[in-house]
């Protein structure tokens, strides 16, 4: 370990039980930084950091430590070797440091009321000082002119608001206390310059230490959570969601933003079962045995992020039609905050071609009732994909992405002689839709914007066509739906969305009727939509009933 001695800013070097007591720098780089090769061929004085070092230097005397240790020059980045070294001790070299001083270049000196500038830092962004925040055992705060705001247990209220890191964190460092997609969470909104370091800043915070490959990517973060789940025994680790990858485990941090709530369960909802094996990287996927819920339509599901009524999955979705023979509801031994009434849940569809489970990414993550899990789950050994991309990452989203997907139902009965013909928005654009043999239709909202769903008669004594107008709410997780019939030979789409342009502040303010009148030789018949919200699409179907007679 290299350290600068204060008085001189002469470098030394030092080994095992020799190293000196010492305060460490921690900072968002910025130009001109000064590195190793730079103070030993004495041309640190002309760049822009030194002056960082010199002030660092300077509390460091006033503090009565003889050395401080500084990132940009106590390590040979030019070396590999050293690099990797470094990095895989960082998290240890800031624990183990006397007093941490935190830079912060874009805070204003003399703040306190408030502490605009402080809330807005780019040091709250970065993902290297998350662990230089945690690991410190006392860490001090200084403004752009050093001047000292506080220590972290001072304003650990702001600093907890800022990064969403619990305030026992920051004042106790109880890390084992905490689940790993909390963890994980704390590093959702960061940023590192290479993408590598989206995992390698991490690997202090999970205690694991794995070889530095740059240039492999986000491979790392999955070789991360490789690494995690040989140390620790903790099922949080599969409680993300969003984006497109169907394995079970995620791509970036980015996708636990919504897991800092979500904790290990103390006891599992059903006992294990004899043969049970712990959780284990295979050449083929992670073999894992997990409660599983294999008749799984009839559960009702329950959102992290959405507060509404019971949803349900639908049988055979478009998304997955041909793809898969077998859908499970998989529970996690983890729980949302102090719930210890449900568990979280993933869905896995079963891939026939390659004999294992990939995740249902077109899903989030899920609650299920506890006594759901005790009533019909069971034990059972699965064989998961780690990662890959989805075959239909068109249907994709994140959970908070507001294209909210639309199933509508093929029509039947007294109207199965609709066909459908296009979905477009009102100004004329047309949308993609998966269409079934059995006339099921899915189509996904494009930015928020209403959608009209148009079919044609194929009878040749009917010249009219069935519209269906779909609208979302404020909140995007919900929809409204409007049947209005058009008639006429001549009647063009144009014609069609001109007509609804008029009228569709009618349909959102209920002025107009949701339904339509539909006549048939065999008499007249109320059609009207029923919309059932599910988790990750809403389910529209057009209903039929006759007319009563006055």
């Amino acid at each position: 370990m290299r350290l600068v001695n204060v008085h001189t800013l002469a470098i030394h070097e030092f080994h095992g039980d020799q190293i000196p007591r010492y305060a460490i720098l921690s900072h968002v780089w910025g130009e001109e930084e000064v590195t190793l090769q730079d103070m030993n061929e004495d041309r640190a004085a002309s760049r822009k950091g030194h002056n960082k070092i010199i002030a660092c230097c300077r509390q460091a005397r006033y503090d009565g430590l003889p050395y401080a240790w500084i990132d940009t020059c106590c390590i040979d980045k030019q070396s590999s070797a050293e690099l990797s070294e470094a990095i895989n001790s960082m998290y240890r070299w800031y624990e183990h440091a006397t007093l941490c001083y935190v830079y912060l270049a874009d805070v204003d000196d003399g703040e306190r009321d408030g502490m605009e500038s402080f809330r807005r830092s780019r040091y709250w962004t970065r993902g290297w000082t998350l662990q230089e925040l945690i690991a410190p055992h006392t860490l001090i705060f200084f403004s752009s002119g050093w001047a000292r705001i506080g220590t972290r247990l001072d304003v650990r209220e702001v600093v907890a608001e800022v990064t969403k890191i619990p305030k026992a964190v920051l004042k106790f460092r109880n890390m084992r206390d905490y689940s790993v997609s909390q963890k994980m969470s704390w590093a959702s909104r960061r940023q590192t310059t290479r993408l590598e370091d989206e995992a390698y800043c991490l690997l202090g915070l999970f205690g694991v230490t794995m070889p530095l490959l740059y240039g492999e990517g986000r491979r790392a973060f999955r070789r991360l959570q490789e690494e995690v789940i040989k140390e620790i025994d903790d099922e949080s680790i599969f409680a993300w969601q969003g984006g497109t990858d169907y394995g079970l485990l995620a791509s970036c941090p980015a996708q636990f933003a919504f897991s800092h709530f979500i904790q290990r369960s103390d006891e599992r909802p059903i006992g294990e079962s004899a043969g049970d094996l712990p959780f284990a990287i295979t050449n083929r996927g992670i073999r894992i045995s997990l409660p599983v819920l294999e008749n799984c339509y009839s559960i009702p599901l329950f959102s992290l992020t959405r507060q509404s009524s019971k949803q349900y999955l639908i049988p055979n979705p478009p998304h997955l039609q041909g793809m898969t023979q077998k859908r499970v509801l998989a529970i996690l031994n983890c729980q949302q905050g102090t719930d210890i009434n449900s568990r979280m849940a993933v869905v896995l569809n079963y891939d026939d071609s390659r004999g294992r489970y990939t995740r249902d990414v077109n899903i989030g993550l899920v609650k299920i009732s506890i006594d759901d899990v005790v009533k019909q789950a069971t034990p059972k050994q699965l064989l998961v994909a780690t990662s890959g991309k989805s075959p239909w990452d068109d249907v994709t989203v994140m959970e908070e992405d507001p294209g909210r997907l639309v199933v509508i139902q093929g029509l039947s009965g007294i109207v199965e002689h609709f066909k459908f013909e296009r979905a477009t928005l009102l100004s004329s654009r047309e949308l993609n839709c998966d269409v079934q043999e059995n006339g099921t239709i899915s189509v996904r909202f494009f930015q928020r914007r209403p959608i009209v769903v148009i079919y044609r008669s194929e009878d040749p004594y009917e010249r009219q066509r069935l519209v269906i107008y779909l609208s979302l709410s404020d909140t995007g997780t919900e929809i409204d739906a409007t049947i209005i019939h058009v008639y006429g030979q001549g009647v063009s789409k144009e014609d069609i969305l001109d007509r609804i342009t008029h009228e569709s502040q009618d349909y959102s303010s209920g002025q107009y009727t949701k339904g339509a009148v539909h006549g048939a030789p065999r008499g007249t018949y109320n059609l009207s939509p029923s919309i059932r919200e599910a988790e990750h699409a809403s389910v529209v179907e057009v209903t039929v009933r006759p007319q009563q007679q006055p």
